[in-house]
């Protein structure tokens, strides 16, 4: 996607508390600008920020809810005028995020073993959405 000069993108994603989410963004380097980051929590207190423009994150939500990330192209020597930049950015959320190639070097699985490691953390993971899911079906039924 492209953000534009003074313009700033936000993403919002829904998450579940006590998920592992991996975060990687890069931008082409310009000595004219540079696209800073910043992601929010649900509460909007910033939980991270980076003003290089390329870079990762990981971060274990602390409470369930709309997490926000957001890229804002700066100018680094008083333009008026930047063009605006290309960042690329690939979030993972949960089961996704994990890093399974370096668990399997660690713990000394086969292959077969990871695949199954794969299917309990993902069964592991619908299970606690479920949770989730049934925690505000029944505070819904006790707001009305």
């Amino acid at each position: 996607f492209d953000v534009a000069y003074n313009r700033e993108k936000c993403f919002s994603e829904e998450i579940a508390y006590d998920v592992l989410v991996n975060g990687k963004y890069s931008t082409p380097s310009s000595p004219i600008s540079t696209v800073h980051i910043k992601v929010l929590d649900t509460f909007q207190q910033q939980i991270f920020g980076d003003t290089d423009g390329t870079g990762s994150f990981a971060f274990t939500s602390t409470s369930a809810g709309v997490y926000t990330f957001c890229f804002n192209l700066i100018s680094t020597g008083g333009q008026k005028y930047v063009p605006p930049a290309r960042v690329s950015f690939d979030l993972k959320v949960g089961v996704e995020a994990e890093d399974y190639d370096a668990i399997a070097i660690s713990e000394h699985l086969s292959p077969l073993e990871v695949e199954l490691r794969k299917l309990e953390d993902a069964a592991a993971a619908v299970n606690k959405h479920m949770n989730y899911m049934r925690q505000r079906e029944a505070a819904m039924r006790n707001t009305n």
